[in-house]
């Protein structure tokens, strides 16, 4: 890594790391990124993963119908067949498995504009989870240079940090004090991980304790708090206090 890569590495660590809008920290990252790639369009995406779709978080030098097409279920398709989901590896437009003309972004909307070249890098977790990606653009492939594009990979994991909605979450999660468990309860009934609590045999997915507790969010409710029976590992029956925060969208 040379000094103007290291130098970036550094301030999109530091922008990763504030607290803050989500959206606030997608946008502040691309700047930086332009010392290492002089892009002329740009787009975060961070990925809803019940529905499979895509939502703009930062983007630039893109018009409101690009915009739109960046959030469709095509992009999401792309994504799939292209690398960009699963390789760690930055993935260049004109290196697609798939002939251009049937990208319908890139032949209707990006080739029109201008745009010569483009990249992808997918942003995942440490643990693995796929958030979304890194879309640059440029209107001359020598723009984007091959060492140059490389040198993005390694800033992956950070920026992965920098749109992880987890982090909010976990945040919330921390005024509950003495909290021995917790899960993330999805809008379709399911349960993700929550950072730094192990689960519980009473919170799985479409159980009785999740289900009232998302009836009374689903109400109104920013936070609901309510006892439930369990039997513990020694037999005894009791009582465990079972509360429930609203999340941001």
């Amino acid at each position: 890594m040379g000094r103007t890569e290291h130098q970036v590495a550094v301030e999109v660590t530091g922008i990763a790391a504030t607290p803050g809008r989500i959206q606030d920290r997608a946008r502040e990252v691309l700047d930086p990124l332009q010392r290492v790639l002089p892009f002329q369009g740009s787009a975060v995406m961070l990925l809803d993963p019940e529905v499979r779709d895509h939502t703009l978080l930062a983007w630039g030098g893109i018009d409101a119908a690009t915009r739109a097409e960046f959030q469709s279920e095509e992009t999401g398709v792309v994504a799939e067949r292209s690398g960009v989901a699963r390789s760690p590896a930055v993935v260049r437009v004109r290196q697609l498995p798939m002939p251009l003309d049937e990208i319908g972004i890139w032949r209707d909307h990006l080739a029109p504009a201008g745009f010569g070249e483009g990249l992808g890098l997918g942003l995942r977790t440490p643990d693995g989870r796929y958030l979304g990606a890194l879309v640059l653009l440029f209107d001359d492939p020598r723009h984007a240079p091959d060492a140059a594009c490389r040198a993005l990979e390694p800033l992956a994991p950070m920026l992965a940090h920098a749109i992880d909605p987890m982090r909010q979450i976990a945040e919330t999660a921390r005024i509950v004090r003495d909290a021995h468990a917790g899960v993330v309860l999805t809008r379709s009934g399911d349960t993700t991980p929550l950072a730094g609590l192990p689960g519980h045999p009473l919170l799985h997915p479409r159980g009785a304790v999740l289900i009232t507790a998302g009836r009374h969010l689903d109400a109104g409710a920013g936070r609901t708090r309510f006892l439930c029976p369990y039997r513990g590992a020694d037999g005894n029956l009791g009582y465990v206090r079972v509360t429930a925060l609203n999340c941001p969208p």
